[in-house]
């Protein structure tokens, strides 16, 4: 399975980095997420190699 670069780095300076990005680059991102056929989920399993289980901690260490 192929990982994130950003997977070997702790949550919090994965988090610093998305704090640091700007505003009008974070939106380009979701663009493109958002028109990825599946959407979000099928972006992270297909372009970024994460199972079920990785996209749900995800899930579990980004949201409240």
């Amino acid at each position: 399975m192929r990982r994130s670069g950003m997977s070997r780095f702790p949550p919090i300076t994965a988090r610093g980095c998305w704090q640091a990005t700007s505003r009008p680059s974070i939106e380009a991102v979701f663009r493109v997420i958002d028109q990825y056929p599946g959407g979000a989920k099928a972006y992270l399993r297909d372009k970024m190699g994460l199972d079920q289980s990785r996209i749900a901690r995800l899930r579990a260490l980004y949201t409240e």
